[in-house]
């Protein structure tokens, strides 16, 4: 017998754990990189929130938990849903949420 059974289980056992420590690692590698970022520019536009003053053109709304400045093409009385289009700077650009059905 080439190796002795005690040396044989030892090195099984290292090079078994090495590899399901790199698996492990690259599964989540993979993940972090596909999920939708949770804040940031990136995670806010698309959200939906809410209209906390009316904006003519601008005002200010609620969305993610957090009160922005926002600028919108039309006249959104308060207390309307709004979808976020873009940021730019530290102001958001709404428009009105679709209705939901």
């Amino acid at each position: 017998m080439l190796f002795e059974p005690a040396i044989f289980w030892t090195i099984f056992t290292a090079v078994a754990i090495t590899a399901i420590l790199v698996a492990l690692t690259i599964y989540y590698v993979i993940k972090g990189t596909t999920e939708k970022p949770i804040s940031g520019r990136e995670a806010i536009e698309g959200e939906i929130g809410v209209a906390r003053t009316d904006l003519d053109p601008e005002g200010r709304v609620l969305v993610h938990g957090e009160w922005w400045n926002a600028r919108a093409n039309e006249t959104i009385p308060e207390g309307t849903k709004i979808k976020v289009v873009a940021v730019e700077n530290m102001r958001v650009r709404v428009e009105r949420a679709p209705e939901e059905k």
